[in-house]
């Protein structure tokens, strides 16, 4: 039992020795950080935390790296972000670990875009101080196998353009027209010329000026739209199957007052289904925000009030998946976030494919709003039939902001002046009624507590 004592001792003492060597990376705190960095000509600062795996696997690294610059007058630092996490955040400090370079201000700082091998980091800091013939060789990295070139998309993933279903996508990502065929279409007040040719849509995807959000055809679709107890009532125009997309002249067919006034295209308005893998909700801050919209058009009908819808129902109509990205790398609620349309594929329904109707669920005054959804956007099946300017016909929200809507017509004024001149009058009305009880010596009640004025 002696040598089994002996060796777990050993072992103890060997697992101790890394922690009582000198380390030659300097710990920093808010107290000696500005100090730190005016004493020394360059500190290369690692912002990081113990739990991440990545700053643990860079420790190493940086302490051997630590020893060797320290004799070119550069040194390393680090900082725990977990336990000084106000100073972090006052760095800007969004990720682990982040590398900044300081030469002498602690205000003023470079970013390190270096590799995080040891050779990495010696060749990077020292190649800042010292002229390259005197900085020392470092060790040769071994030769990685070959990767497969990642391959650039193509501005219009289908290249057939005259297709019943395409896509066309601008050069910037911007901006996109789809084409998708409606089987059923036609028979909705067809063109004159040939009533028997299946018809398609356009629908015209573009990044509001702002970068925030995504439109479909000038109307907020998605990205923390406004107001989403009230969805947008969409149009799009319809089109022959063999439109061309990719053709310049045509492309404004997405913007549906020119499709009123000059195309001569008849309009179609539109029921769908939209919903997204990271959800469309304001309230949810997503650090790393690249949405995945899903697109279904299940429903189509004229244009107007007087709704009346035609199911798309069939199993051969396609559906969208719509990849967003956020260009900024900013949090989803940061107002400088700025998206691009990644790509729009055109996907089958599944072969069990239950097609939706307006009456699945009904609607009463027992709802706040008969949402689909427990969170924002409150509604995945947006029927024409079901909604107006108030949001979801039937819903309790809906008949009190039609009555506000009714009293406000009535009122000359707003009607929140309307509620100080009441409140302002029953005041002004107790306050005489007390003035005048106090004059006969009568005692004046308030509340429930009976004052005697003297």
């Amino acid at each position: 039992m002696a040598w089994k004592a002996l060796r777990y001792f050993f072992l103890l003492l060997n697992s101790m020795l890394p922690a009582l060597a000198k380390s030659h990376v300097f710990e920093l705190t808010p107290e000696t950080f500005d100090s730190y960095i005016c004493e020394h000509e360059t500190v290369l600062v690692q912002f990081g935390s113990p739990w991440s795996a990545h700053c643990r696997r860079l420790t190493p690294a940086f302490e051997k790296a630590a020893g060797f610059l320290k004799d070119y007058n550069i040194h390393l630092a680090t900082i725990d972000c977990p336990t000084y996490y106000d100073m972090c955040e006052r760095h800007g400090i969004t990720s682990y670990p982040m590398m900044r370079i300081y030469d002498g201000d602690p205000e003023d700082f470079r970013p390190y875009e270096g590799g995080r091998a040891v050779e990495d980091i010696i060749k990077y800091m020292s190649g800042q101080t010292c002229p390259p013939e005197i900085c020392p060789r470092t060790t040769a990295k071994k030769p990685r196998p070959p990767t497969r070139p990642t391959p650039t998309p193509l501005p219009n993933p289908y290249p057939n353009s005259t297709a019943p279903n395409a896509v066309w996508i601008s050069d910037n990502h911007t901006e996109a027209l789809v084409k998708l065929q409606l089987p059923g279409l036609e028979t909705l007040s067809p063109p004159t010329d040939n009533p028997t040719r299946p018809l398609s849509v356009l629908l015209n995807f573009a990044i509001s000026p702002n970068s925030h959000h995504l439109l479909l055809n000038s109307r907020p679709l998605a990205l923390t739209i406004p107001s989403p107890s009230r969805p947008q009532r969409l149009e799009a125009a319809r089109v022959l199957t063999d439109f061309d997309i990719t053709d310049t002249n045509k492309l404004r067919l997405g913007d549906l007052d020119y499709v009123r006034t000059e195309a001569g295209h008849l309009l179609t308005g539109l029921d769908y289904s939209l919903s997204a893998r990271n959800r469309d909700d304001p309230g949810i801050r997503y650090y790393i925000y690249h949405p995945e919209l899903y697109l279904e058009i299940i429903g189509a009908g004229l244009p107007g009030l007087q709704v009346q819808t035609t199911l798309m129902d069939s199993a051969e109509q396609k559906w969208l998946k719509i990849n967003l990205r956020e260009t900024n790398r900013v949090p989803s609620d940061d107002p400088n976030r700025s998206f691009v349309i990644d790509s729009i594929s055109i996907e089958d329904r599944a072969q069990n494919h239950k097609a939706p109707r307006p009456d699945d669920k009904t609607c009463s005054l027992w709802s706040w709003r008969c949402a689909d959804t427990a969170d924002p956007p409150w509604y995945q099946f947006v029927w024409r039939a079901n909604f107006d300017e108030f949001g979801r016909i039937g819903c309790l929200r809906r008949a009190l902001l039609m009555r506000k809507a009714e009293v406000e017509m009535v009122l000359p004024v707003p009607w929140w002046v309307v509620g100080v001149l009441a409140v302002g009058g029953l005041g002004w009305r107790v306050r005489g009624r007390c003035r005048r009880r106090g004059k006969e010596g009568l005692p004046v009640k308030v509340g429930e507590v009976v004052k005697e004025r003297k």
